[in-house]
């Protein structure tokens, strides 16, 4: 019974007790060694950084226990800003540019960034090296990258439209040669039966070395319609050189097609294009030649062709 009584009071003062603790520690100041993650600009006026020698350096720092707290908690999420808007950039015989920057310069700067009672000092590296390349500028494609699938009754009216279908691309020479296209991001608009418009983030190849887009997005459209079957007759074209002289047996074949209901009343065999290949001495023991389909309408789906060979008779 007097335990039971007195477990209050003794509950009491342990928490007193903690909290007392805990202020002596918060308030009390300890020198560290900190691991300062850097952030630095990748574009210079004309140059691009091609090539940086850290992204992390040690110092030493007096901080108080509700300072150094806050730091452990935050380290990974805020980054010492370095500037080379006033740094003279040396260009060396390889045509970089290069900047090298004594770390014992920064002790002023981290003693104000850090809220350090005393003077920073830092413990490595000793120097901080950075290497620019003259900027260049390309135009590029852009590659969507969209999955889709169509209802079976639907028809893509037209190509995939990407607007703009192009961007400028900006950075080091060296990298700048090597992009030829630039990817939006992946998409899985899945089954589609109407028209769609998506919105899709361009993909940074190279983030981290100098590389800008003119555009952070593009637009994606997708023009989709209910398909109906059409059949037409197109001419066979044959190959207008001396050794193409001959008459085809027939000289035009039926195309059985699917067409979206907007292309169905226009549609004309001139806009086809149907051809063979001038004979060899393969195509002479069976006297057939192998139709080609050359070109179709942007929104046409062939289903059938017919006939698929055609027999052919040369002219002497």
């Amino acid at each position: 019974m007097p335990f039971r009584k007195s477990l209050p009071v003794f509950v009491s003062f342990l928490f007193l007790s903690i909290i007392l603790w805990l202020i002596i520690r918060l308030s009390t100041e300890y020198e560290e060694t900190l691991a300062i993650p850097l952030s630095f600009q990748t574009n210079v006026d004309d140059y691009s950084l091609v090539y940086y020698s850290d992204t992390v350096i040690y110092a030493k720092a007096k901080l108080k226990g509700t300072q150094l707290a806050t730091w452990q908690f935050r380290r990974n999420a805020i980054n010492f800003p370095l500037h080379f808007n006033n740094l003279r950039l040396k260009t060396n015989r390889q045509g970089y540019a290069e900047v090298f920057i004594p770390t014992a310069q920064l002790s002023s700067d981290l003693t104000t960034w850090l809220h350090s009672s005393t003077s920073v000092v830092v413990v490595s590296p000793d120097t901080l090296y950075f290497a620019f390349e003259k900027t260049q500028k390309k135009r590029v494609s852009v590659k969507p990258l969209l999955k889709y699938k169509l209802d079976s009754r639907y028809l893509l009216v037209d190509s995939i439209r990407v607007v703009p279908d192009s961007v400028v691309i900006s950075g080091p020479s060296r990298i700048i040669d090597t992009i030829t296209f630039i990817n939006t991001q992946k998409l899985d608009a899945g089954e589609i039966s109407t028209e769609k418009n998506f919105s899709l983030k361009l993909q940074n190849p190279f983030p981290h070395s100098g590389i800008r887009i003119s555009h952070d997005k593009v637009n994606i459209q997708l023009k989709v319609e209910p398909s109906t079957e059409a059949t037409l007759m197109v001419p066979i074209r044959i190959p207008d050189t001396s050794s193409c002289a001959m008459k085809l047996f027939p000289d035009q074949v039926t195309l059985r097609l699917l067409v979206p209901y907007s292309l169905y009343r226009n549609l004309s065999a001139k806009d086809f294009s149907v051809s063979v290949p001038c004979p060899d001495s393969s195509n002479f023991k069976h006297k057939m030649l192998q139709v080609k389909i050359d070109h179709l309408p942007a929104g046409t789906k062939l289903v059938e062709v017919e006939p698929e060979e055609v027999e052919f008779l040369i002219y002497n």
